[in-house]
């Protein structure tokens, strides 16, 4: 429990800012949820108003539930879409998701 204590304040903040980022979606629906999150993140990161306290939580939000959500927006491509590219074409598509992957973990270290 002592990690979770650690993160909770910058899983708090990332949360406000991706409910943030659904409320002006849902005024303005051209508008992407994602890309005002990130827009409130880099502007309240770069203003200097995110408290030392959240800095934990944030790393564990941009390690593993950024990853994590990059993978499933990828997802977002329809199955019927690569079925219909054939088994040479599902290959190539698990073969360049794979690289990416790998290759940017490998390229960020």
């Amino acid at each position: 429990f002592k990690k979770a204590s650690l993160i909770a304040p910058g899983l708090v903040a990332a949360s406000i800012a991706v409910f943030s980022g659904f409320i002006v979606s849902w005024q303005w629906t051209s508008v992407s949820p994602l890309t005002v999150s990130l827009l409130i993140g880099a502007l309240v990161g770069n203003l200097g108003l995110i408290p030392s306290a959240c800095e934990p939580g944030l790393k564990f939000a941009s390690r593993h539930i950024l990853r994590t959500g990059i993978v499933l927006l990828g997802f977002q491509l329809s199955f019927s879409e690569v079925a219909q590219l054939g088994g040479r074409g599902f290959l190539a598509v698990i073969s360049v998701v794979t690289v990416t992957f790998f290759g940017t973990q490998y390229i960020a270290r």
